[in-house]
């Protein structure tokens, strides 16, 4: 017999990762309990502002598909660094959890998106996302991973994942970066833009956003966008270097 503390871990799970393409993700999302009938993902051509007409304006959040370089390791050093000296304001009524499951982040940003977008709009959940949000409640960020990984739904996560990866539309199993990281952006309830990235410790506030001007805001940073998609007011990005 073993005890408690002789026991070994859970195993950690590691999912095949999804492509950045609006077709599979919706069908995705769609799986995970999030009807797309009035919020789907689409894709725009270009940041540039003649390209933001295309996108309709009930915007809810902004996801971001992008390589982990060292330079991008070292900007986020310099990140933790300062806010770690300089504690950041975040509104209490974000939602945000960790990420610890491999290859999850895909998950994880159509999670951040879900959860702020479910404050502003009627979004109906069913299966695993209603599950997964009302096990979350009052959880911090690193117990609502855990759920994820470990939880009594994490095996139909798993699952539904393995499915949308093995989709036609999906062909990030052949040919992934398996570098490339997703990342969402949202407007807080106080008017901040705020960064969900299930890899740091917290929330990044970048200042003063809107509803109105949030595919503007999550653009100005000194990246190279290359392509957007949206969620019929959430929005997702492509973008190397």
């Amino acid at each position: 017999m073993t005890s408690l503390s002789e026991a070994s871990p859970a195993p950690k799970r590691d999912f095949v990762p999804l492509e950045s393409n609006p077709t599979a993700i919706n069908k995705y999302m769609q799986g995970l309990g999030c009807s797309t009938e009035h919020f789907c993902w689409a894709e725009l051509l270009s940041c540039e502002e003649w390209a933001f007409g295309m996108v309709p304006e009930n915007r809810l959040a902004v996801m971001l598909n992008f390589p982990i370089t060292e330079a991008v390791r070292a900007d986020e050093a310099l990140e933790r660094e300062r806010i770690a000296a300089t504690p950041q304001l975040v509104d209490a009524s974000m939602f945000f959890c960790n990420q610890t499951i491999g290859n999850a982040c895909g998950t994880v940003g159509i999670i951040h998106a879900i959860g702020q977008a479910k404050q502003q709009v009627d979004l109906p959940l069913t299966g695993w996302l209603n599950a997964f949000f009302q096990e979350c409640e009052g959880k911090s960020p690193m117990e609502r991973a855990d759920i994820m990984e470990h939880g009594e739904a994490a095996d139909e996560l798993e699952e539904l994942h393995e499915e949308a990866a093995a989709d036609d539309d999906n062909t990030s199993a052949v040919d992934a970066n398996l570098n490339n990281h997703f990342i969402t952006f949202v407007v807080g309830r106080d008017n901040h833009l705020y960064e969900c990235d299930g890899r740091k410790e917290w929330l990044v506030n970048h200042g003063k956003s809107s509803k109105e001007t949030l595919l503007q805001d999550a653009c100005k940073g000194e990246l190279g966008v290359c392509c957007w998609w949206w969620w019929g007011g959430l929005c997702g990005v492509d973008l190397w270097f």
